[in-house]
């Protein structure tokens, strides 16, 4: 789930169900589309993956102006 607010965008998501003894934690990523089939290179927005953590916080959004996640 994105929810936007003043100048970020919080980025949560649900955990794996089972147990994941091999996960070292979430990278995301952000990209734009620059017209209707071509988007921009995806940016790593987390430094560091945090396998205990399931939300990540975007600073670098520009008002108006539509992110994708992955």
């Amino acid at each position: 789930m994105a929810t936007p607010g003043m100048g970020k965008v919080s980025l949560e998501w649900e955990s794996p169900d089972e147990y994941v003894g091999d996960l070292l934690g979430y990278n995301m990523f952000r990209y734009t589309f620059i017209n209707d089939t071509v988007t921009t290179d995806t940016l790593l927005i987390s430094k560091i993956p945090d396998y205990r953590s399931n939300l990540i916080r975007d600073y670098a959004v520009v008002l108006d102006k539509v992110f994708f996640y992955t």
